[in-house]
């Protein structure tokens, strides 16, 4: 799966950087990198899970695998629910803004108070 994402990342990264421009392209690569975090997190919980769930199924004990899978049902819907409303991405703009050096390096400001907090690009 991340062999996938990598190699879309490398043709992303060429067709935006030739054909639209290099802050874009600096923008693209700064959100990369918490987007494949996110995403190894998931790959994570999803095959340890996955393979304490089988395995316990596997002896016969069915019930200790359903509490298994509830478990973790219930940490990703923990894990979920502050990104579902939104919270946590206003309340975290500026510190991730800050440790990717965002505001530094393509010139502006990251603060959901001032402006929305997507960048489409081009000079501002």
């Amino acid at each position: 799966m991340q062999i996938v994402d990598n190699t879309y990342q490398v043709a992303d990264g060429y067709f935006i950087s030739n054909f639209i421009g290099a802050s874009d392209f600096a923008a693209e690569n700064l959100i990369f990198p918490p987007l494949a975090i996110v995403a190894s997190i998931g790959l994570m919980f999803g095959s340890g899970a996955s393979a304490l769930i089988s395995y316990e199924r596997g002896k016969g004990d069915e019930a200790r695998g359903n509490r298994l899978l509830t478990m973790l049902m219930l940490v990703l819907l923990v894990l979920a629910l502050p990104p579902l409303f939104g919270l946590q991405g206003i309340w975290m703009t500026n510190p991730v803004a800050e440790v990717l050096t965002a505001a530094v390096l393509l010139g502006m400001t990251l603060r959901a108070k001032d402006r929305p907090i997507f960048y489409r690009g081009g000079e501002a």
